[in-house]
């Protein structure tokens, strides 16, 4: 059955981030939701807390896939819906009718973007959170990702013309994918659409992080290597010294 929007949720081995995922989308009042659950094969007990909202799950699968840019094109190829987000396994929407008002609002329009993008809230531990997503800006964007992944709509047809993602791509897969167009007309929702913790791959591994995204960068821009790494070694140790005036308190 066709939907507007499909809700793609990868995981391997999080029953209990994948549950909490599913709560969230289940419980949203937008009835033109279709939702799809890929899984890696997981053997901790995330398969059957998937089994146990079957009925409310259009699509899923449980089998060994090559990461997490393979898993987000099965989903792709899975998608019935004109629009599609991905929530990754322990995100959750921002409010149970935040995709309703998305919708209502009329906010998403392919003859003016294939891309829409949000706000999201990270939230650090029990006692800190902060909000990220700004109005897009060109400039700063072929520097470094500053669209949150799991706050964006990408219509259907910008995979068509552009591609799915890129398995060699660990992390940064998203980045890598949205430099592909030569024109980056990407619009800024300034809604808070989602909620994630600071424990994901992306938050952990910030060296590989800027790593993928100096390859990124390479494969999709005419960059020289030497302007790329030069930036990969001036975002990475802003990052360090950040770490260490937090730690120093200073």
């Amino acid at each position: 059955m066709y939907k507007y929007l499909s809700i793609i949720t990868i995981v391997y081995n999080d029953k209990i981030g994948v549950e909490r995922t599913i709560k969230s989308v289940t419980k949203q009042t937008f009835q033109g939701i279709e939702y799809i659950v890929i899984d890696g094969g997981s053997k901790d007990g995330t398969k059957e807390k998937i089994e146990k909202y079957n009925d409310c799950i259009t699509y899923w699968v449980s089998e060994r896939d090559k990461g997490i840019s393979d898993a987000f094109n099965k989903g792709i190829k899975k998608a019935t819906g004109e629009w599609i987000m991905f929530l990754n396994a322990g995100d959750v929407l921002f409010s149970d009718k935040i995709i309703q008002e998305i919708f209502e609002q009329k906010i998403l329009d392919r003859n003016k973007s294939f891309i829409y993008f949000g706000k999201i809230k990270v939230i650090n531990n029990i006692s800190k959170s902060y909000i990220y997503g700004q109005v897009f800006n060109k400039k700063i964007f072929l520097k470094r990702m500053t669209i949150c992944h799991q706050s964006t709509f990408f219509n259907k047809e910008f995979f068509k013309q552009y591609g799915l993602y890129n398995t060699e791509f660990k992390i940064a897969m998203d980045y890598e994918l949205l430099l592909r167009p030569k024109k980056h007309n990407y619009i800024f929702i300034d809604k808070i659409i989602s909620i994630m913790k600071s424990d994901g791959i992306s938050q952990t591994n910030i060296k590989n992080v800027y790593l993928e995204y100096a390859k990124a960068k390479r494969l999709q821009t005419k960059k020289s290597i030497f302007l790329i790494y030069f930036e990969f070694l001036y975002f990475y140790v802003i990052y360090l010294l950040m770490k260490i005036f937090k730690k120093w308190k200073l």
